[in-house]
């Protein structure tokens, strides 16, 4: 059965430091935009070439902050063999279908995160799988309020193919679908998310057609108004869509900043008032809304529901009727990004546990706001109700090779800029014990706060030498890198006090609880995993004064058994950073 691991990955000791509750903090991570091909071969389980495949590469969810990333489809020829060219510097999920045969059936892999720019791959088919139907309920619902369409989320995170456009409730065909799971989503016509659904096996291995009842539409009643009171007409409301799993694993280690941009699902009348649709779970402990409204010039307002508590910017006559929202003038800021070479930011967000202020109380939630960029400068819409949050920023590719990440440790607030050529160089190699450098490795940033790993950022790939170059606030603290290849994990501290900077970032195996799955009669169960509604429960007694080193460790075994599957003989190898397993809950 499974056996105790543990596992400490020394690392340079940096003086702790509290950071402030309502400080902004902003991350920044820039692409090379030089492509290099992503080469390799794609072969069945006795190592024959798979002719006339299709393996497909998307941009890693972090790189875009929920927004469309980078996605590149290739064939393979009578070898086997295939070259996709991607953005150096980026983490791609890939994953290998092949042709069908007389039965409808087809070779696949599972998915990885294994892409990248330069690197070259040996995909293996994992199984051979025809389409799976699976049946559908509560579609009519929401075809009363826009035309749905169904996505295929592989992973959780990304398309498998284009949207199916949905007649109503009854069973589709679906994959087949790498990894067996995925989540389905419903789209309107504008491609954007109303509603997810949890993770889902596609039944393909199983006689069993599964049954998915997304969340039925709920009407909200909106009303916008300036603070002085008066409506405002042509506001936009978006919602914030929320997955109904608490937590969907990437098929990865390294924790990243990834959220579902809000959706605009309305606008208002000349009255300032809007009826608009979201999910709405039967369960009342599973409600959880947040709704925008915007206006250019204006701050953006946040209001919504928490499970059954309601809570609206502006609440005049203690909680009946509309869902409120005040415009304050001037509430937007602006970040302008004076980069080297030409480099310009792409994408803006502000996130991570935003506070807002009610007139019924505080509330805390996290609020997405992707913005493009233009001449350098980007306008954010912070909300007129947020008394803090955090600012990420990534660069946008280009011509010309840009470091791949730039990390700003200093507060934000208001109008702001920021000079590339004014930051700390830092160079990053990942290196085994033996002192071996290690090609294409992950890497991701993060800050310890009150002794945890947190804020974690600039997920990226390191260059055939291993090497990553940063740029990095002068003098920022409690800044950590963490590297991960192959199965090995390592971290170090990313003490800036000087300009350049060389860091090595050790790596080694993380220890491995191996499980045995078997069917009732003995025979081993193949493909089988953990359930992600269900996490293990690993004793790691990890208390605030132990290392971050053994804090990420634990997280980055977390994620990768969350997305382990089990081989032909049934065993599935669970990393097992630190403690011990003590129950873990199996499913096909």
């Amino acid at each position: 059965m499974a056996t105790n691991g543990s596992c400490h990955v020394c690392a340079q000791r940096i003086a702790r430091v509290v950071f402030g509750v309502w400080g902004l903090f902003a991350v920044l991570a820039s692409l090379s935009g030089q492509r290099s091909p992503c080469t390799g071969t794609f072969t069945d389980p006795t190592g024959a070439a798979i002719v006339a495949a299709t393996v497909t590469f998307v941009q890693e969810i972090s790189q875009t902050f929920g927004l469309e990333g980078d996605r590149v489809e290739v064939k393979t020829d009578d070898r086997g063999e295939f070259a996709a060219d991607l953005l150096r510097g980026s983490p791609y999920a890939v994953w290998a279908i092949g042709p069908a045969d007389e039965h409808g059936q087809r070779w696949l892999t599972g998915l990885s995160l294994a892409g990248a720019g330069g690197k070259r791959l040996a995909l293996r088919a994992a199984r051979r799988a025809a389409p799976a139907r699976v049946a559908l309920q509560n579609v009519d619902a929401w075809k009363a309020h826009c035309p749905p369409a169904l996505r295929v989320l592989v992973g959780g995170y990304y398309a498998l193919g284009h949207d199916l456009p949905l007649r109503g409730d009854g069973a589709v065909a679906i994959g087949p679908v790498p990894d067996h799971a995925a989540v389905l989503a419903l789209v309107d016509d504008k491609r954007a998310v109303r509603c997810y659904s949890k993770m889902v096996d596609d039944g393909s291995a199983t006689a069993r057609e599964p049954t998915v009842a997304f969340d039925p539409p709920h009407t909200i009643e909106c009303e916008v108004t300036s603070d002085a009171g008066e409506p405002m007409a042509d506001a936009t409301i978006a919602a914030v869509v929320h997955r109904p799993q608490w937590w969907v694993p990437e098929p990865g280690p390294l924790p990243c900043t990834m959220r579902d941009p809000p959706t605009p699902i309305g606008r208002t009348d000349a009255n300032g008032r809007a009826s608009v649709q979201v999910p709405w779970s039967e369960e009342p402990e599973n409600r959880n809304v947040h709704l925008v409204a915007t206006t250019p010039g204006y701050g953006a307002s946040v209001s919504g529901y928490s499970g059954t508590h309601r809570y609206c910017h502006f609440e005049p006559d203690g909680g009946d009727g509309p869902m409120r929202f005040r415009l304050e003038p001037n509430g937007d800021w602006q970040l302008r990004i004076l980069g080297r070479d030409g480099e310009a930011a792409c994408h803006l967000l502000l996130d991570a546990f935003l506070q807002y202020r009610f007139t019924n109380g505080v509330a805390v939630g996290r609020l997405p706001r992707p913005a493009r960029v233009r001449d350098g400068a980007v306008r954010a819409l912070a909300p007129a109700n947020c008394k803090g949050g955090e600012l990420y920023v990534r660069l946008a590719p280009s011509a010309v090779a840009a470091p791949p990440v730039v990390v700003l440790t200093a507060p934000i607030r208001g109008d702001t800029e920021v000079d590339l050529a004014n930051l700390t160089r830092v160079e990053l190699t990942v290196r085994t014990a033996r002192g071996d450098a290690v090609p294409f490795a992950h890497m991701a940033f993060s800050q310890r706060r009150r002794g945890y790993p947190q804020r974690w950022m600039g997920r990226c790939v390191a260059d055939e030498s291993g090497r990553v170059q940063a740029l990095v606030t002068p003098g920022a603290t409690e800044l950590f890198a963490a590297a991960w290849a192959d199965g090995a994990f390592g971290a170090a501290g990313v003490e800036v006090q000087r300009d350049p900077l060389e860091v090595d970032v050790a790596i080694a195996p993380l220890p491995l609880a191996e499980l045995r799955i078997v069917d009732a009669a003995g025979a081993p169960v193949p493909g089988a995993r953990i359930v992600t509604d269900a996490l293990p429960r690993v004793v790691a007694r990890v208390g605030e004064d132990a290392g971050f080193e053994v804090h990420a460790a634990a997280r980055c075994g977390v994620e990768l058994a969350l997305t382990a599957r089990s081989d032909a003989d049934g065993l599935l190898r669970v990393p097992l950073a630190a403690g011990k397993l003590a129950e873990v809950v199996i499913g096909g």
